[in-house]
């Protein structure tokens, strides 16, 4: 009944993900566009300080949602957005790291 109202709810009211500020996104960048290996490290610790959702949360959300063990989570950029991107043997699941929202559930195939 959960899983029907949640993806009733993301039909009806398009959940999107949080977006970062301007400033939060524009210190990624710095970091993002430097070669070096300090400045990757860097831009990693930033991405996980930006996300209010940290990846413990994350991975205990995607286990709820999916009820599959995971194989593998990444933390990521997009424009301005922070997700998490979570695999397990049979899904793709793309959670927002700024307030937990799920932004897509698909099969793998």
């Amino acid at each position: 009944m959960k899983k029907i109202f949640i993806a009733i709810a993301i039909v009806i009211f398009g959940i999107e993900a949080k977006e970062l500020t301007v400033e939060q996104e524009l210190k990624l960048l710095n970091y993002k566009r430097k070669l070096n290996p300090y400045s990757r490290l860097k831009y990693k610790r930033l991405m996980r300080y930006f996300a209010k959702i940290d990846r413990d949360k994350a991975i205990k959300r995607a286990k709820e949602a999916l009820l599959e063990d995971i194989e593998h989570i990444k933390l990521t950029q997009r424009g301005r957005k922070l997700l998490y991107i979570i695999e397990s043997p049979n899904h793709k699941l793309v959670i927002d790291a700024l307030n937990g929202e799920i932004i897509e559930k698909r099969r793998l195939d």
